[in-house]
């Protein structure tokens, strides 16, 4: 577990301060099937994952930050915790 989590302390407010990005053209650019599971590695709020439902069968979000992942989980996104030592 990391000695300082900043992103636990970030969590609540991380969606309305980062810029809204085009996941449009995330989609066309990944080219992205239009079934199957999709693991978002440091997916931290689900805030790309949430924007992929109905695009994927399955996502779920994998983050070192607990916090990030609580807010993922409000959002109903399949979420895992990795911790790395």
């Amino acid at each position: 577990m990391p000695e300082f989590d900043h992103f636990r302390i970030a969590a609540p407010w991380y969606d309305k301060i980062i810029y809204k990005r085009n996941f449009d053209l995330l989609i066309e650019l990944a080219k992205l099937p239009s079934s199957g599971h999709l693991l978002d590695i440091g997916g931290g709020t689900g805030r790309v994952a949430k924007s992929l439902e109905g695009v994927m069968d399955h996502i779920e979000v994998v983050d070192i930050s607990l916090g990030m992942l609580r807010i993922s989980k409000e959002k109903k996104i399949m979420f895992s915790l990795r911790i790395w030592a």
